[in-house]
């Protein structure tokens, strides 16, 4: 797959986003992934979150003990939501507790209009938002890496990655990153620039480019198996935890609780036995 060397090449990218358009431009795709050094890390897993309306993906402990050595506020939210009326629904995705930030954003703007994407991104972090002793709105506090928050959105209006990470003098540095949906297209974003050093060296540079072949004219949720799959087996096996792919087809106009409006697939490393 073109443009998936990017990410192969990262020994550890931390966690990262990929958004676009299927070959056909009718399903509109998301990628997350994570990846985990430190025990905590990678003690989670990827699972629906079936107390939120509309579809929500969040990460999940899957071994408690482990957590509790690291900060769960910063390891477990969650990583993909849905918003907006029917017809017009938006995905949003991320790394951390910003994802329910965007949505209220998103929820809060969207009156008789459908949002610009980086009309919505740039207005969820122009001011701080504490959530107990962190600010979800700047990059994480977890010294020395100060981990930066990536985030994406998807709407009728087009796509918008984000990123805040510390500058030289620890102030918040944000960019975000407009584009057009174009068929078998997409755009990546990481936390890291992949090299496994301390502290690791935030993302740098534009979003990456990326061919997203999924097969329309197969059965939708193999395509998509095999998606995942691709971005699962690029992440370095020392350090992949879980990877989710979802296609939402605008064009079919139903619920989003149905299936014949999204499919999705997880991979997490624990139920492999790796």
């Amino acid at each position: 797959m073109k443009g998936l060397e990017n990410l192969a090449n990262m020994e550890y990218p931390g966690r990262f986003i990929v958004i676009g358009w299927d070959p056909n431009g009718l399903n509109e795709i998301i990628v997350y992934g994570v990846t985990g050094r430190s025990p905590s890390s990678q003690a989670r897993e990827i699972v629906e979150n079936k107390g939120i309306d509309g579809l929500a993906l969040k990460t999940n402990p899957t071994d408690p003990e482990a957590l509790k050595k690291g900060k769960k506020e910063l390891l477990i939210y969650n990583c993909i939501r849905t918003v907006g009326p029917q017809g017009e629904y938006a995905f949003i995705v991320s790394n951390g507790a910003q994802t329910d930030l965007i949505h209220r954003f998103y929820e809060g703007i969207s009156l008789g209009h459908v949002p610009n994407p980086m009309e919505t991104l740039a207005r969820a972090f122009a001011n701080p938002c504490e959530e107990g002793e962190i600010d979800i709105a700047e990059y994480e506090p977890d010294e020395p890496n100060y981990t930066p928050r990536i985030s994406g959105i998807i709407t009728p209006e087009g796509a918008a990655l984000h990123i805040v990470k510390s500058a030289e003098n620890m102030s918040p540095e944000k960019q975000i990153f407009g584009f057009p949906l174009i068929p078998g297209k997409g755009k990546l974003i990481a936390t890291y620039t992949g090299e496994n050093k301390d502290p690791l060296p935030s993302f740098q540079g534009l979003p990456f480019d990326v061919e997203l072949p999924l097969d329309v004219d197969d059965e939708l949720p193999d395509s998509l198996v095999e998606l995942a799959e691709s971005f699962y087996q690029a992440l370095n096996p020392d350090f992949r935890v879980s990877v989710t792919a979802i296609c939402y087809d605008r064009e079919a106009d139903e619920p989003i609780g149905l299936d014949k409006a999204y499919s999705y697939h997880i991979i997490n490393r624990h139920e492999r036995g790796e």
